[in-house]
């Protein structure tokens, strides 16, 4: 089961299929991922930062700050993940195993707000009913 199970069954259905599809692709290495640690907000452990596919070219360690468009999604989890190899990185842990039962029914991706404010992003949210 979900841990979105307290969501009405459509929204449950789509949370158990997105979650289990990020997990797959980042536990496969599909796609990169990392963990951001978070303190003082209660049931939140921290953030899994799932980056975008154009950066899988890129070399394994990525030494230069993240752009907008390099983040697919966040999601924040009910408990850390399990870690890959390597070290902790500028960007946070790198996640080796991302538990779908972890993640919390919310996921956010960045935006830019116009094409005259390209440095300016916005939270979106997709909230599954949490």
């Amino acid at each position: 089961m979900s841990s979105g199970y307290h969501l009405p069954p459509p929204e449950h259905a789509t949370f158990a299929v997105i979650s289990r599809l990020l997990s797959c692709m980042v536990t496969e290495s599909l796609l990169r991922a990392y963990y951001i640690p978070l303190s003082g907000i209660s049931d939140v452990s921290g953030f899994a930062v799932i980056l975008s596919t154009h950066l899988i070219s890129e070399q394994p360690i990525i030494n230069r700050s993240l752009r907008p468009r390099d983040v697919f999604i966040i999601v924040p989890l009910r408990n850390p993940p399990a870690f890959g190899e390597g070290a902790l990185s500028r960007h946070g842990h790198y996640i080796g195993l991302l538990d779908p039962l972890d993640m919390f029914p919310a996921f956010y991706e960045l935006t830019e707000n116009s094409p005259s404010t390209k440095h300016v992003c916005l939270l979106t949210s997709i909230h599954l009913g949490y």
